[in-house]
């Protein structure tokens, strides 16, 4: 693929993200002067969002049934600002490396970065759900079924529960490769689900950063990622993973088998995605 391998961006959005991960804070004074009238949007964002079904059709249906994204405790998911820039010179181009703590932007790139409205890198909660995700037959019409209709044969996921926090989280597409750069932050604090056709399901799951002692402001997991298109389809190039893990009160039937505890786990991975 055109460019995936861009070095120098990729490895300082791995290598600065992982400081950042330590020591990320809202921008003092010194460095919103860097950035006094420079160019692009804000939008701060307040977004609720609830979907009776999703139906993916290949020759049968995948489908997943009420979903729903908000807040930990219900509610909208809020304290988010976007911000939006192209990037220009060499002025521009460091004010916007200084702002988003990556370098390797290049002229005309379109850089984009989520982060608190309030700076506190701890205070973007959300809220995930998912009733249920289930094979269906060709003959399937969206929207015929219901989560938990006694018809359905096969439950591939239950009862999703998440909810977590969104940390800062960087974008980069860039102008010469066409390619997108991405490295988020993030935590799941509580969750729950159920495998029904495996007859498993697990009281807690966590995903975060906190073994074995921690960082500071909100112990996140992180992901590092570079998109763009292959000789194929779609190259999906995973920079880095790095993350704990806990998952508890596993059960298979009504039995518990007991829990486990995933420490410092990373990986990278790259992935060519194609129809076929």
């Amino acid at each position: 693929m055109k460019g995936l391998k861009k070095i120098a961006l990729a490895s300082a959005i791995t290598a600065v993200a992982t400081s950042a991960q330590a020591e990320y804070k809202a921008m003092n004074d010194a460095m919103m002067s860097q950035v006094t009238g420079q160019s692009g949007i804000s939008i701060d964002l307040t977004a609720e969002v609830s979907m009776g079904e999703i139906a993916y059709k290949d020759g049968g249906f995948i489908a997943a049934r009420d979903i729903y994204l908000g807040g930990a405790s219900g509610g909208a998911l809020d304290n988010l600002t976007i911000t939006v820039d192209v990037a220009g010179d060499a002025t521009d181009i460091a004010a916007l490396e200084t702002t988003n703590g990556i370098t390797g932007i290049g002229d005309g790139d379109l850089v984009i970065h989520i982060g608190a409205t309030d700076g506190d890198v701890q205070n973007v909660d959300f809220g995930l759900g998912i009733a249920e995700v289930s094979l269906e037959t060709s003959n399937y019409a969206p929207s015929q079924k219901y989560a938990g209709d006694a018809s359905t044969n096969t439950v591939l996921l239950s009862n999703l529960a998440l909810s977590g926090r969104l940390g800062p989280i960087d974008i980069v597409i860039s102008e010469d490769t066409s390619n997108l750069w991405a490295n988020a932050f993030f935590a799941v604090d509580s969750g729950s689900m159920d495998i029904p056709f495996m007859n498993v399901s697990i009281g807690n799951f966590t995903m975060d950063n906190s073994r074995p002692s921690g960082t500071p402001n909100g112990n996140f997991a992180q992901a590092t990622v570079a998109m763009g298109a292959s000789n194929k389809g779609l190259m999906v190039d995973v920079i880095d993973f790095s993350a704990d893990m806990d998952v508890e009160d596993i059960k298979i039937g009504a039995n518990s088998i007991g829990s486990l505890y995933i420490t410092d786990l990373k990986f990278t991975a790259t992935m060519d995605v194609y129809g076929h």
